[in-house]
């Protein structure tokens, strides 16, 4: 068997096989320590395109696949389904975004993510991201570590907050091919901002798509991107999009942008933003799979890259399965480990009677009774001295018919208007 281990991020793997057994087995072994020594490497190579004849030489087929190393590595350990241990070499445990209260982290990261696409798809890579709602692009992003080991990454960054923006000026002084913008993000501008802002940089195409699209402006995340994904510059290979951390699937909610008023549809820290559920109906017609749930963050990753992470989705099953396994997943290892999952809500009570797992699972067979029960404990928060005006939101059930339009243009009158059931 012969192995070249190659030079910054490309790789090469040619393993002849001269005789059965043996040297197939050395093959493999000598691939992954390839790889780790690769993984090693990359940390400080800058991300360059791979050329015609340097493509054309890479495996088209995910070699760890051909190896059945989820079934000879992954068995018998419940820590062996964590996303962490799904990829080869295994992740660190302890990935936190910086924040105490959602540690230690058993899910990839999104510099992670990038690098199993690149090593399976290098040619399709723009090395081109967007990051809406930066903040310092540092404190808590997970984009920072992606650009911490690829300066020359490209990019868009947009904060509307000025004290934030100064502070991701300062932190990006030195990333020529970023292009940082202090602007308010409306369902006016989104499009033009951050595409018209992409131009300085090799423009990503359909053969290289945009490769991650972070967005997280604690608003209607979720109707901006309802109308951002019709157009093909935004379907990047991975999306990960801030969730609400607390209203289950079955249940669909979603804050919507009235003109162009942009925020939270209430002060309530358990209903508001962008339900699991609104976010799966929104991008599962795009081509879009669950590809883990980094409770509150959802990472969605386009169908033709799935085969980068050939041990953490399972091909065979339905997309809704993989999508709600995927989801029990981060949430219930959240539950179990995360303190900000019991200390971040308002009303303990209605959690547990109304946003409970046991009420999913029957929510089927009494829908409007649910969203009814949803509307009741909001509305004092619709009503309340930090509501907004204009007020929309989108409600429903997914499996039914059952949908709900909450709107207000004022204090005194809240409009309902159900449909379906």
């Amino acid at each position: 068997a012969q192995l070249v281990c190659p030079d910054g991020a490309a790789m090469k793997r040619s393993i002849l096989i001269v005789a059965a057994g043996l040297l197939t087995l050395m093959g493999s072994v000598m691939y992954g320590a390839c790889y780790e020594w690769i993984g090693r490497v990359n940390k400080q190579a800058a991300p360059l395109k791979l050329d015609s004849t340097q493509s054309a030489s890479m495996k088209t087929t995910n070699p760890r696949r051909e190896e059945n190393i989820c079934e000879r590595n992954f068995t018998g350990k419940a820590e062996s389904l964590w996303p962490i241990n799904r990829v080869t070499p295994p992740q660190p445990i302890g990935y936190c975004k910086e924040q105490i209260d959602v540690c230690p982290s058993v899910f990839l990261s999104l510099d992670r993510i990038f690098m199993e696409i690149r090593h399976l798809h290098p040619s399709r890579m723009s090395y081109f991201v967007v990051n809406l709602g930066a903040r310092d692009g540092i404190k808590a992003d997970p984009l920072w570590p992606l650009f911490e080991k690829n300066a020359t990454l490209g990019g868009v960054l947009v904060e509307g907050n000025p004290g934030w923006f100064s502070k991701l000026q300062e932190n990006f002084q030195d990333m020529p091919n970023v292009q940082l913008l202090n602007a308010r993000i409306t369902l006016s501008n989104i499009n033009n901002l951050t595409k018209g802002n992409s131009s300085i940089f090799p423009y990503p195409t359909a053969e290289a798509e945009m490769d991650i699209f972070k967005f997280d402006i604690d608003a209607c995340e979720c109707h901006m991107l309802e109308i951002l994904l019709r157009d093909p510059f935004f379907r990047a290979k991975v999306i990960q999009l801030e969730m609400n951390h607390l209203i289950i699937p079955p249940i669909s909610y979603k804050d919507m942008c009235p003109g162009t008023y942009v925020g939270r549809s209430s002060g309530s820290k358990d209903v508001w933003g962008c339900s699991m559920q609104a976010a799966w109906d929104v991008v599962r017609p795009h081509g879009y799979i669950l590809l883990q749930y980094d409770w509150p963050d959802a990472v969605f990753i386009r169908d033709d890259y799935v085969d980068a992470f050939p041990c953490l989705i399972d091909r065979e099953k339905s997309k809704q399965d993989i999508f709600l396994e995927q989801y029990w997943q981060g949430y219930n290892y959240a539950k179990e480990h995360y303190t900000r999952f019991s200390t971040h809500q308002s009303n303990k009570t209605f959690v547990q009677e109304v946003l409970s797992e046991e009420v999913a699972s029957n929510a089927l067979n009494k829908p409007r009774e649910i969203l009814e029960k949803i509307v009741v404990e909001t509305t004092k928060h619709w009503t309340g001295s930090r509501s907004r005006r204009p007020l929309w939101v989108e409600m429903g059930m997914a499996g039914t018919d059952v949908k709900l339009t909450v709107s207000a243009r004022n204090k005194e009158y809240l409009t309902f208007e159900w449909r379906g059931g």
